[in-house]
């Protein structure tokens, strides 16, 4: 899913700055990024604990949401909140006092 979040962080970039590159690989990410989304990417790397790894999930789809919701009205599109729901209550279900 990480690939998938840094795909729709450099397509924000591309929307907020035309013409620029954001990053080839990792190299100028943190540079031509938003700090504020450089920290919660970072923030969702962590320690290998059951907590942390959930925690981590979490806020990975909670950036990436909060990412993808704008981006999609952007360009006339609704963001698939049932689908989101729909995995986020799976998650739930799967893996007990998770994403709560």
């Amino acid at each position: 899913m990480k690939d998938k979040l840094l795909q729709i962080i450099g397509w924000q970039a591309k929307l907020d700055q035309p013409g620029v590159e954001p990053w080839h690989g990792y190299r100028f990410f943190e540079g031509r990024t938003d700090p504020g989304i450089v920290e919660a990417f970072h923030a969702t790397w962590g320690a290998a604990t059951r907590e942390q790894i959930l925690r981590d999930l979490a806020g990975t789809m909670d950036l990436f949401g909060d990412l993808a919701r704008p981006m999609a009205g952007r360009f006339g599109y609704r963001y698939p909140e049932r689908v989101e729901t729909h995995v986020r209550v799976w998650i739930q279900e799967t893996v007990p006092d998770t994403l709560s």
